[in-house]
C-alpha cells in the first residue's frame, strides 16, 4: 500500500487536476476503522460473486476505501458517505495521516476534463446510496456512491472507464483500470519536498522585490495560502451557483401556482361580479391601463418572445439539467410559458369583466345587469384607468389572433374574450366621445 507523504513534505492542493481519480485509504481505528475493513473486504467480495468481470480469487489488488475525481483549481467531487459533496481537496481528507494515490489519464484533452469535473459536479447534494448496486437501474435515480460517481462523470463525458454499468462499479474496478496505458501514477507530483539548506541560501541572497525580503519557503506558504483562498472561493461561487439555481426554480414553481389561483379567481369573478374586493379592483385597473398591450398580445407570432433568458432556460437544447434531480432549460421554458399564457388568459378574463362593469353603468341593458352590483365608484375607477392614456381610439381586429395559442378550445376562448373586449371599447368610446 502507497504510504502517506512524508511528514516533512507539504501538499500541493493544486496538483490534483480535472479528471484525475484519488484513491484514498484513512487512517482510522475503533468503529471506524472495522466500518473501513467491512468496506475493502466487501469490495472483493462483491467483485468476486458477481456476474460481469468476476474478480479472480487470486487476484491482488491494493486496499482502497474511497476514490475522489479531480475538478480542478484545488477542488474535488466526491460522495462522502451522505451527499455529493465539492470540497478543497485538503479540506476532504487530511493527506498527511492518509495512504492515498493519484492517477491521471495521460493525454486526456483540457476539454473532456473540463465536462467530466462538469458531469460530477452535476450531481452536487444529491444523495449518497450504495443501494443501487443491487437494483436494476432507473432513470430517475439521483444517488450516488463514490466509485459509480466517477465512472458516471466519465461515461457522461463520451470516455466510459469500462463495460460495467455505472453503478456495478467499485473502487478496486478503478483502481486496476488505472494500473494499464493511458493511465499514470502522478502521486509523487502532489506534494511539494522541502526546500535544501543550500537553495534557502542562495533564495535569501537574491531577495524578492516588495516583499520584505522573505525566505522562499516564506513566500512559497504564502503563495499557497493564497491558492488555497482561491479555491475555497470557488467552491463557494459553484455552491451559490447551485443554490441560486434550485431557488429560482422553487420561485418559478410559486409563480406558476400563484397565476392559475389568480385565473382562477378571475373566472369567478366574471361570473359573480359582485365578489370583486380592493384587490382585484386593483388588477383589473392595471390591465385595463394597459389595453393596447394586451390586444396587441393578439398578434403576437410566440408566447415564448415574452420569457426572459435566464440561468436555468436558455440551454434548451442541452439534453440534461445543468444539476441532476432539476428539470432541464427546455422542461423550465415549457413552464414558464404555460405560465405566461395563463396570465394571458386571466388578463383577458380581468380586462372583460372590467369593462363589463364600466358598460352596465352607461348602457341600461339586461344583458349587462349582473355587473351593475360592482360600485358605481370602482366602475367609474376602471374608465379613469382606461383613459390615462388619452381619449380611446377604434381598434382593428387582428388577424389569425391568438394563432400561438396551441389549444383549441384555449383559442377559441381567447378569441372570444378578444371579440368582446373590442366590442365593449367601443360602446365606452362612443359613450365617452358623446358625454365630451
Amino acid at each position: 500500500m502507497t504510504p502517506a507523504p512524508q511528514a516533512q513534505a507539504k501538499f500541493d492542493p493544486l496538483s490534483i487536476q480535472a479528471g484525475d481519480i484519488i484513491f484514498v485509504l484513512p487512517r482510522s481505528s475503533g468503529w471506524s476503522w472495522l466500518k473501513q475493513q467491512a468496506n475493502v473486504q466487501g469490495q472483493h467480495l462483491l467483485a468476486k460473486i458477481r456476474r460481469a468481470k468476476r474478480l479472480g480469487l487470486a487476484a491482488r489488488v491494493r486496499k482502497y476505501s474511497h476514490v475522489m475525481l479531480g475538478v480542478g483549481g484545488g477542488l474535488i467531487i466526491h460522495a462522502d458517505g451522505k451527499k455529493v459533496a465539492l470540497e478543497v481537496v485538503t479540506d476532504a481528507l487530511d493527506f498527511a495521516s492518509t495512504s492515498y494515490q493519484v492517477f491521471r489519464q495521460t493525454g486526456l484533452p483540457a476539454a473532456t476534463a473540463a465536462q467530466v469535473a462538469k458531469a460530477g459536479i452535476r450531481y452536487m447534494q444529491q444523495k449518497y446510496s450504495f443501494a443501487a448496486y443491487f437494483k436494476k437501474t432507473r432513470e430517475d435515480d439521483t444517488t450516488q456512491f463514490c466509485s459509480r460517481l466517477v465512472a458516471h462523470a466519465y461515461r457522461a463525458a463520451g470516455m466510459p472507464l469500462g463495460a460495467l454499468a455505472d453503478k456495478d462499479v467499485l473502487p478496486l474496478d478503478l483502481y486496476m483500470l488505472c494500473q494499464e496505458a493511458p493511465w499514470t501514477d502522478v502521486t509523487e507530483e502532489s506534494f511539494h519536498r522541502p526546500l535544501s539548506t543550500e537553495a534557502e541560501a542562495l533564495a535569501g541572497e537574491i531577495g524578492i522585490p516588495g516583499q520584505g525580503a522573505p525566505s522562499l519557503s516564506e513566500f512559497f506558504d504564502r503563495s499557497d495560502k493564497l491558492l488555497l483562498d482561491s479555491a475555497q472561493m470557488h467552491k463557494q461561487f459553484q455552491e451559490m451557483r447551485h443554490q441560486s439555481y434550485r431557488r429560482i426554480l422553487h420561485v418559478e414553481g410559486l409563480l406558476a401556482q400563484y397565476c392559475v389561483l389568480m385565473f382562477t379567481h378571475a373566472k369567478q369573478l366574471r361570473t359573480s361580479p359582485a365578489d370583486i374586493d380592493d384587490s382585484f379592483a386593483g388588477k383589473i385597473a392595471g390591465v385595463l391601463g394597459q389595453i393596447d398591450t394586451l390586444l396587441d398580445l393578439a398578434s403576437l407570432p410566440d408566447i415564448d418572445l415574452l420569457i426572459e433568458n435566464t440561468l436555468i432556460n436558455t440551454d434548451t437544447g442541452a439534453s440534461d439539467s445543468e444539476y441532476a434531480g432539476m428539470p432541464g432549460a427546455a422542461a423550465v421554458r415549457e413552464m414558464q410559458t404555460g405560465r405566461e399564457t395563463i396570465l394571458c388568459y386571466t388578463y383577458l378574463l380581468l380586462a372583460e369583466t372590467g369593462l363589463l362593469s364600466i358598460v352596465a353603468h352607461i348602457v341600461p341593458h339586461d344583458k349587462f345587469e349582473a355587473f351593475r352590483a360592482v360600485d358605481r365608484e370602482r366602475a367609474s375607477g376602471f374608465l379613469a384607468a382606461l383613459l390615462q392614456a388619452g381619449e380611446l381610439k377604434e381598434y382593428a381586429e387582428a388577424e389569425n389572433a391568438f394563432a400561438w395559442v396551441d389549444i383549441e378550445a384555449d383559442r377559441d376562448f381567447c378569441r372570444q374574450s378578444y371579440k368582446s373586449i373590442l366590442a365593449l371599447l367601443e360602446i365606452v368610446r362612443i359613450a365617452t366621445a358623446r358625454q365630451a
